[in-house]
């Protein structure tokens, strides 16, 4: 029998008060129960009890309201409608039962039931909802575990394709290689850990390739060389006659599986040494992993390829490891239609053996996937709409695109995408996935029911989910890719050259080649000079999101600097109304312009806050909004004092302070009484003044407020002001 304190909550719904009581009796030692002898009854219980019912027993046939009307209201409400509903029914009606479940029924159950039974299906019920629940949980942990792992990983790598861009010896540049290389490798595993629940489910599929087999056995010789000389034991690679010179198939799942066991074998042995001999026929290649370490005890062979299974675990406590490895690995070689078997002598070392098909590959398509500058391409007659509610990264990518001679229309909504995309032919239109009101996928399933051309319309998901599955979400709402933010040049270099008219496309020349300029021939700036003095921004990973291209990076810091306190305002007071909905899209919004700048550890902090907010733990945005707010404030202080007050502040004379109090006290009233014409003329009246640049960006944006008919962001700029 269940304690009171683990009692599920059960709402049983039915007019009739004998069926009322005894269904009570029933479940009253194992649930607790809440009677309820209509639909009004059951929503007045659901106002009033928390933590939500985790089940609702309904019966169909009810007067004033029955049950099938009474679904409809709770699937329409945002609160209830993740409740699952089971019908209670008399009549054994096909029709009627499938109308039910197709209003979100989970199950009927027909009276008169016996205790048993009802008892085992609400119970199998329960489970399921407690699976899907951790399913849920799981998802959303691996998401927020994502970009934990890819920020300092994307870090890495950002570094290094920098490095490879500066004048270093060969040697220095086989170090910056070897990194990269290993930078690249470890970020396809950690992809690939984070969405083991797609392996478990077998919806993980290999990407084959065409790819250059010695250039592949060279790099993660190299890998492993360095990890063995570090350990102090030998490596040895070997080789049995002509290997084939190019293979077609899953080179970044092939290279996991045997950096993995490779890395295993010299992570356990500590005298001796670690080979790795490889050999092909002509169907298959085989690779086998020799190492003069632990061993394994036999009866711990067969589990080895069990998920979170490692033998010898005390013994081997000081050994890093999850246990996931060698599941992945066996479930990538299975899935290459290959074998993986492990043979070892307890205390003399282990052999892994591992055999995939042979496919030849193309020596053309190899090199092609191995060039290491992609041609950059311009196309000044490119029509291209940006959406995004932040005008921040509007001026990111539309700066971004501007380096291919792009002159990009915006918008700063769905709704305004809609009208602009019927009003112009453009090529592609990158839009933006969460927007208040009305997001990125509603967006474009409305451009796409407009028929016709819109079906075909490339539209780009701009987002900061780069989690795996965000693709395939994409896709599957009529999508035609995404690009993550930060945007990355090189992606968007590819998506252009992807998806633009070949007619509007222009390939430059090495010398003119757009994405490389300028990286390792960098000039003395001293307004870059005093921005690398800032604590919270790292300007080499800020420089590499605008392909090192300093003046479009020092604007973008100098947009960011001016929006930064009334976007603080409006996080404020989102939070003060408890609105966390569009505290979650406005703090995204920050998360992602901190991260294009290089503010990395205030983006993280942004990010933690987004994820609260998305959980609806109202207390813990709260408690730690301020945190990031006293930041921003700081970090906006720091940049300001960087840049020189403009030409445009400096032509006007001084404003009076008296002057500005009053005005903005009249501009208020204006906001409180929806007076947007009167708002703008008092604005535009102390524009007409200098202020200081902040005092005047703010004055700006609440103009623009008023001139959207926005008098609630208006009144939050104005009060920042004052």
């Amino acid at each position: 029998m269940n304690t009171n304190e683990n009692r599920s909550k059960i709402v049983l719904v039915d007019d009739n008060i004998t069926n009322l009581e005894i269904g009570r009796d029933m479940l009253r030692d194992y649930y607790e129960v809440y009677p309820a002898d209509s639909a009004e009854k059951l929503f007045e219980i659901l106002e009033n009890v928390s933590p939500l019912p985790k089940l609702i027993l309904l019966d169909v046939k009810m007067p004033e309201m029955n049950g099938f009307e009474a679904i409809k209201i709770l699937k329409a409400n945002s609160r209830f409608q993740e409740i699952p509903v089971i019908f209670l029914t008399v009549k054994n009606d096909e029709e009627s039962e499938l109308e039910g479940l197709s209003l979100g029924a989970i199950d009927y159950i027909h009276k008169p039931f016996s205790a048993p039974l009802l008892l085992k299906r609400i119970e199998n019920h329960l489970e399921k909802r407690q699976s899907d629940e951790a399913s849920r949980f799981k998802s959303s942990f691996l998401a927020g575990m994502s970009h934990e792992i890819r920020t300092p990983m994307n870090a890495i790598i950002g570094m290094t394709e920098l490095l490879l861009h500066e004048p270093l010896n060969a040697h220095q540049m086989g170090f910056v290689n070897d990194i990269h290389a290993s930078a690249h490798s470890l970020l396809s595993i950690i992809n690939d850990i984070l969405d083991l629940s797609k392996i478990e489910t077998g919806k993980l599929e290999l990407i084959p390739v065409n790819y250059d087999f010695h250039l592949f056995t060279g790099n993660i010789v190299s890998m492993i060389t360095y990890l063995a000389e570090k350990k102090g034991i030998d490596f040895k690679f070997e080789q049995d006659g002509e290997l084939p010179a190019y293979l077609y198939g899953d080179e970044i799942r092939l290279k996991q599986v045997l950096v993995n066991i490779c890395g295993n074998a010299v992570k356990f042995t500590d005298r001796g040494g670690v080979c790795l001999y490889v050999s092909a026929s002509e169907n298959t290649v085989k690779f086998e992993i020799t190492d003069t370490g632990k061993g394994i005890r036999k009866e711990d062979i067969p589990k080895l390829f069990d998920v979170y299974e490692q033998s010898d675990t005390l013994r081997n406590r000081a050994v890093v490891g999850t246990g996931l490895g060698l599941a992945i690995c066996k479930s990538f070689v299975e899935m290459m239609n290959g074998e993986i078997k492990a043979d070892s002598v307890k205390g003399h070392g282990s052999v892994f053996t591992i055999t995939v098909p042979l496919v030849p590959g193309q020596k053309q398509e190899a090199e092609n996937n191995i060039q290491s500058k992609e041609k950059s391409i311009i196309a000044p007659a490119a029509d291209i709409l940006v959406v995004d509610d932040n005008e921040f990264n509007l001026k990111v990518a539309s700066g971004l695109l501007g380096l291919h001679k792009i002159k990009a229309q915006t918008a700063l909504s769905g709704k305004e995408a809609i009208e602009l995309v019927q009003k112009y032919d453009f090529d592609i239109v990158f839009m933006d996935h969460m927007m208040p009101h009305m997001d990125g996928v509603q967006a474009t399933d409305i451009i796409r029911k407009l028929g016709g051309k819109y079906r075909l319309l490339p539209i780009i998901a701009l987002t900061a989910n780069t989690v795996k599955g965000a693709r395939e979400m994409f896709l599957s709402h009529g999508l035609n890719g995404f690009i993550g933010k930060p945007i990355d040049t090189s992606e968007l270099n590819k998506i252009l050259t992807e998806w633009l008219p070949p007619e509007k496309l222009t390939e430059l020349s090495e010398s003119e080649n757009l994405l490389y300029k300028n990286k390792s021939e960098r000039l003395e700036n001293n307004l870059l000079d005093s921005i690398s003095k800032i604590k919270e921004i790292n300007v080499e990973i800020g420089l590499k999101r605008f392909s090192g291209i300093e003046e479009l990076y020092l604007d973008t810091l100098k947009n960011f600097c001016l929006a930064l306190l009334p976007k603080c305002s409006k996080m404020q007071t989102f939070i003060d109304n408890e609105d966390l909905s569009n505290f979650a899209i406005a703090v995204h919004g920050m998360k992602s312009e901190l991260a294009t700048i290089g503010a990395m550890r205030l983006s993280e902090i942004a990010f933690k806050l987004e994820s609260a907010a998305k959980n609806k733990e109202g207390e813990a945005c709260a408690a730690q909004y301020p945190v990031l707010k006293n930041n921003l404030i700081q970090l906006q202080e720091q940049i300001s004092a960087v840049f020189p007050i403009s030409e445009e502040t400096t032509d006007k004379p001084q404003g009076n302070q008296a002057f500005l109090n009053e005005k903005i006290k009249a501009a208020l009233t204006a906001a409180d009484d929806f007076d947007t014409d009167s708002g703008a003329e008092i604005i535009n009246s102390l524009l007409a003044y200098s202020y200081g640049e902040t005092i005047n960006a703010l004055l700006a944006e609440a103009l623009t407020a008023f001139k959207n008919f926005n008098c609630d962001d208006a009144a939050v700029v104005l009060k920042q002001i004052n």
